[in-house]
């Protein structure tokens, strides 16, 4: 054979290899510090919540998993994400926090158990959920078990106390985790430590 056919089966053989190695390298990754799992707080139960019916009032959520928040049937700039900068899908509900009131509480249920999760949102998507009504955002684990509370108007505070330009967004995870901002570009920079 020719070293060119040569070079060209063992080429062909490394292609093949490598999604295998990266497999395996994977699988033996030692875990994160920051990944290990938040003791749980409180159970949300699961009457009522995550059911066919996500709407409250005129607005509604979707009642597929999601790696993006959608509401009313529009996409917006609201993700969950992991410690180790994976997306994470989630459910989304919706629920009147006061009887009487049209405020609403959006329930964002992970599809995993994982802890410290980020949830990483936009300036448009602060003010859709403004404008809906939305005051408050709950994160439950897939057992619904609260893991974070994040309150929309103090996170609309926060984005201009930062000076937040429209395209960058910000990133919360628990109250003594970091504040984070991204990019237009997807670079992460930590605003507090």
């Amino acid at each position: 054979m020719s070293k060119k056919i040569v070079r060209f089966i063992a080429c062909g053989l490394l292609a093949m290899m490598i999604p295998a190695l990266a497999f395996a390298a994977a699988e033996t990754a030692p875990w994160s510090l920051a990944a290990k799992p938040q003791p749980r707080r409180e159970d949300l139960g699961r009457v009522g919540l995550f059911c066919a019916e996500r709407g409250a009032g005129e607005i509604s959520a979707s009642n597929r998993w999601l790696w993006q928040g959608r509401i009313n049937g529009v996409l917006i700039n609201m993700r969950l994400f992991a410690p180790d900068g994976s997306g994470t899908l989630f459910q989304e509900q919706l629920e009147v926090m006061t009887p009487g009131t049209s405020d609403l509480r959006l329930y964002l249920r992970q599809r995993t158990d994982q802890g410290g999760l980020m949830l990483q949102t936009d300036a448009r998507a602060l003010q859709i959920l403004r404008n809906c009504g939305i005051r408050e955002i709950l994160l439950a684990d897939k057992d619904y078990y609260l893991q974070n509370t994040f309150n929309v108007e103090e996170m609309s505070a926060l984005r201009e106390a930062l000076g937040l330009e429209d395209g960058e967004q910000l990133c919360l995870g628990g109250e003594d985790d970091p504040v984070m901002i991204v990019s237009e570009t997807g670079r992460r920079r930590f605003a507090t430590e």
